[in-house]
């Protein structure tokens, strides 16, 4: 048992809306996989392969329904782009793990293609 959500798709287009989310989640680092599910009540117990992870987070995000999924790969009126919401997850992160200035966070993740890992890296060697 790993603890993950099961959930039953009733329709074809709620599996492709998955997959969408799956694939999404996949382009995080496994950090912000981790840290987008604690925030969304998910338990990553037991879980340790990045594919399981981005499984448990677009099943979480699907079943809530918030509007805050990483795959939304259409805009829709006041919706965002998958580029939005995985921004947002990578500022919640940093924020997470202490760096709070969102302004600074936001053009160092610019400056580093998104990459976190090297946005840290570059703060702490201040």
């Amino acid at each position: 048992e790993t603890g993950a959500v099961e959930v039953e798709w009733s329709a074809e287009g709620d599996a492709e809306m998955l997959e969408q989310e799956v694939q999404a989640a996949m382009r995080l680092s496994v950090s912000e996989i981790r840290a987008a599910l604690r925030q969304c009540g998910g338990d990553a117990s037991g879980l340790i392969e990045k594919a399981e992870l981005a499984r448990e987070l677009a099943t979480h995000r699907l079943k809530r329904g918030s509007g805050q999924a990483a795959g939304q790969s259409k805009r829709s009126s006041g919706g965002e782009s998958a580029e939005s919401a995985q921004r947002k997850s990578q500022l919640a992160l940093l924020a997470e793990m202490g760096f709070a200035d969102e302004a600074e966070n936001e053009a160092l993740l610019q400056r580093f293609n998104g990459d976190v890992d090297q946005v840290v890296k570059h703060v702490l060697k201040r």
